[in-house]
């Protein structure tokens, strides 16, 4: 088995800090907004944890070992934890922006390599994904 992957351990990493980060909003959101941003915010964290199932078995495929503990995620992400306390949806949404657009980075970074047809799937899919999300939390974040 290889060793740990590269950009797919920071893409790992991001999605796995970006998860709880997001959980922290969803349980920690504030408004007249309230619930429709509650319920948005699970589908987020439901479609991050897939990802992060997805991209993780994609590396044991690839014969990678895939990093698993905070500290590696931490070591090596670029998504900024916040911490809890109130938020409002235009606060969220525009950390969703950022966030969702490192995503993107990542993975045309992993993109730009020799990769497995099996693993641009993967990340094509994920970046017709983004690319609509991004879209929602911009025109939400107005």
């Amino acid at each position: 088995m290889k060793q740990l992957g590269g950009s797919m351990n920071k893409l790992l990493a991001d999605l796995n800090v970006l998860y709880v980060k997001t959980h922290n909003y969803h349980y920690n959101v504030v408004g007249l907004d309230f619930k429709s941003v509650h319920v948005q915010l699970e589908e987020e964290y439901d479609q991050i944890h897939m990802w992060i199932d997805q991209v993780a078995e994609d590396m044991k495929k690839e014969g990678e070992y895939p990093p698993a503990s905070l500290k590696e995620y931490l070591a090596i992400t670029s998504i900024e934890e916040v911490e809890s306390k109130d938020y409002r949806s235009i606060d969220i949404y525009k950390s969703m922006v950022l966030d969702y657009e490192t995503l993107e980075k990542d993975i045309h970074e992993i993109k730009a390599k020799d990769i497995s047809a099996s693993r641009e799937d993967l990340l094509n899919g994920m970046l017709e994904m983004l690319n609509t999300k991004l879209w929602f939390f911009k025109a939400s974040a107005k």
